[in-house]
């Protein structure tokens, strides 16, 4: 029996017609007696809309950035949140460095935070270290337009549901499988065998070792 847990947005889901050959092969995949984890950063709300238009299957989802994890039936397996706190830590900052602090939740947990900020200065690094180390967290810079932070456990990454189901399943590490294109993949790809997609950046092929044009080659190679 093996695991393959996928990231989403830019592997899984890779275009349309990617993504309908993707599940295609996924679904053999499962019929084999595997086991697949959808493992990605987005919200369960934001992942379940996805779900149910491309009827994707899996076992186990795991929702922003490993914080949380459920089962086939979507109950929840663990969930990680964060003290309320360290939201008003994040929010005195505001008046110094004006940026937009959105709480991700699920239901009433918070799981992580997102910081929108137009520009980085070391100013605001420091006084944003302080307080990751205060509160045993850690944060990941993604620039866009803007640069967006997102702020989570320091314990919490896409290895754990990982972790947590090659223990439940007995899965040895030899046949566990992840694949992803960007930074919050790292973890994953770095501890399990890693295959980062073709479009990744440098840092992240040399991190996982093994490169792959979609999901569905990958898994033909798993199938052989």
């Amino acid at each position: 029996m093996k695991l393959l847990a996928s990231d989403y947005d830019k592997t899984l889901k890779n275009g349309s017609i990617i993504l309908k050959l993707n599940l295609k092969y996924l679904k053999k995949f499962i019929q084999d007696g595997n086991i697949f984890l959808l493992n990605t950063g987005r919200s369960y709300q934001s992942i379940k809309k996805e779900i149910i238009k491309y009827n994707i299957p899996y076992h186990y989802l795991s929702c922003n950035d490993g914080n949380i994890l459920f089962n086939h039936k979507d109950q929840v397996i663990y969930i990680s949140n964060l003290e309320k706190i360290i939201e008003k830590e994040l929010l005195d900052l505001t008046n110094i460095f004006n940026f937009q602090i959105i709480p991700i939740k699920y239901l009433s947990n918070v799981l992580e935070y997102e910081i929108i900020i137009s520009k980085l200065n070391k100013l605001f690094l420091l006084n944003l270290d302080k307080i990751m180390i205060k509160y045993n967290m850690c944060y990941k810079i993604f620039k866009e337009k803007e640069i967006h932070i997102y702020i989570y456990s320091n314990l919490v990454s896409k290895s754990k549901p990982i972790d947590y189901i090659k223990k439940k399943e007995n899965i040895m590490d030899t046949n566990i499988y992840t694949v992803g294109d960007n930074i919050n993949d790292l973890e994953m790809l770095r501890d399990y065998n890693g295959y980062a997609m073709y479009h990744a950046s440098k840092e992240i092929k040399e991190i996982a070792g093994n490169t792959c044009f979609s999901v569905s080659n990958l898994i033909r190679k798993l199938r052989r």
